[in-house]
């Protein structure tokens, strides 16, 4: 996920209510292969974790769930140099859920993202995130 925005709380705001709506989408379509299981989307055994059991890990108190870019710039940047530290060399962001998100409010993420983030992983061929 990504939503990049200079204000933290609004980013957080937005961003979380993205993420949030497509865990709900995903959560319905998830037992939806339980009841019409396929060789395409087999069973799985009921295995997703029930509300509330799993722990919520953050990057920073208050913050989106650890390894999502969802925040400020500094928050991204934080979240992507996560992955890139365990070998991550590629990302590829959802930018809205169920259009959650006004599509000039992603394209300004988008500007955000491609102005304050991605330089900072400019690689020696010129081009940012090329590897």
């Amino acid at each position: 996920f990504l939503y990049c925005h200079e204000d933290r709380a609004t980013a957080l705001s937005t961003g979380q209510r993205m993420f949030g709506t497509f865990g709900v989408t995903n959560a319905h379509l998830l037992w939806t292969r339980e009841a019409y299981p396929t060789r395409a989307y087999q069973t799985l055994g009921n295995l997703a974790p029930k509300p509330g059991t799993q722990e919520r890990r953050t990057a920073r108190p208050g913050g989106a769930p650890e390894g999502i870019a969802i925040g400020d710039p500094d928050d991204i940047v934080d979240a992507i140099k996560r992955w890139e530290s365990i070998g991550v060399d590629g990302l590829n962001f959802i930018l809205n859920a169920q259009e959650t998100i006004p599509q000039h409010e992603v394209l300004d993420s988008l500007r955000l993202f491609a102005t304050e983030v991605m330089p900072k992983f400019a690689t020696g061929s010129g081009q940012a995130g090329a590897r």
